[in-house]
């Protein structure tokens, strides 16, 4: 299965503004490049905090679309499971693909924070990486990736300014012979 990573980071890496959760400091070009990829894929994986802030802004999802929300407390959620819209998971990433890939999708977005991004890389599960670095820079926030031993390389295929302030809309391909090693990271 492909899985692209999405993210939205400032000049110094960080994808939060301080303690505050969520992007709503990104350009609005970021967020119509983020609409314009979610209507191109059918399979969204993302963390429960990330479903928690976004939940409004999904429009409940429709039969085309399945959103996986990685979670340690399924029950939490169990108002809002629907078969083929929101499914809900405990299990580790690889699990999670391969149940995918059972189900017939060949490709899908992951979305979230650096929990669930450092969880899916770690894994050796991330193929694409669109990153938009906005022309900000905050003193604190999370980073992209949490602290681990990883050696993750990249390759450039696209660059583009996608604004007059100067953001740049970045497309890398993950070279997987890369990854240092599988990491087991508690899920958020």
């Amino acid at each position: 299965m492909e899985l692209t990573m999405v993210v939205a980071t400032t000049l110094n890496g960080k994808i939060t503004q301080g303690d505050k959760s969520g992007s709503s400091w990104t350009s609005k070009e970021d967020s119509e490049f983020l609409n314009k990829i979610e209507k191109q894929n059918n399979l969204i994986i993302m963390g429960s905090k990330t479903f928690e802030i976004s939940y409004d802004l999904l429009h409940l999802p429709t039969s085309d679309k399945l959103h996986v929300i990685v979670t340690r407390n399924k029950a939490k959620y169990s108002d809002y499971q629907k078969e083929g819209g929101f499914e809900f998971t405990d299990k580790n990433p690889q699990d999670i693909i391969d149940n995918l890939v059972m189900r017939g999708y060949k490709k899908g977005l992951l979305l979230g924070g650096s929990e669930i991004y450092t969880l899916f890389i770690s894994n050796n599960l991330v193929d694409n990486l669109y990153i938009t670095i906005e022309p900000k820079i905050f003193g604190s926030g999370k980073s992209i990736l949490e602290n681990l031993p990883l050696n993750v390389q990249l390759k450039l295929e696209e660059m583009q300014k996608i604004n007059t302030q100067g953001t740049i809309l970045l497309k890398y391909k993950v070279i997987t012979d890369s990854i240092l090693q599988k990491q087991e990271i508690p899920l958020g």
